[in-house]
């Protein structure tokens, strides 16, 4: 199944606002599947922002206690943890540069570079991104 949010603006797959990670989760292994797709933004990870508040909503135990708000790459940490925690497959999918929507002319993201993000960004987010989960995904 395809789990969409990580590369759009709010930074964090969608439901977590209804829903504990864990559960969405479970429900995934319960609706029979194996393996999820996590699409992903460059901007995720070279620029780390905060993710709002409201977005987490049902899953307090992802606000960090001395932060104003978390960070995106903790956000998508707990995500492929519950993930492989719950004995799920994961393919990581770098699906933009820019957290937005994708695939129109005005994105500039018809390949794994553009203006924003150069192909040297894109290697080498993607080598620490790999680092990252070895062994998780």
């Amino acid at each position: 199944m395809n789990w969409y949010g990580l590369d759009q603006k709010d930074f964090a797959p969608g439901g977590l606002d209804l829903q504990p990670l864990g559960a969405l989760a479970a429900r995934v292994v319960a609706l029979g599947f194996n393996c999820v797709r996590l699409p992903w933004s460059l901007q995720l990870f070279r620029d780390d922002p905060p993710v709002a508040r409201d977005v987490l909503s049902a899953n307090a135990d992802l606000w960090p206690r001395d932060a104003p708000a978390p960070r995106s790459t903790a956000v998508m940490d707990a995500t492929v943890n519950a993930l492989d925690d719950a004995g799920l497959m994961v393919v990581l999918d770098n699906h933009v540069g820019r957290a937005d929507w994708c695939c129109d002319e005005r994105d500039g993201d018809g390949l794994w570079y553009n203006s924003e993000y150069s192909e040297d960004d894109w290697i080498s987010t993607w080598a620490m991104v790999a680092a990252r989960y070895r062994g998780r995904v």
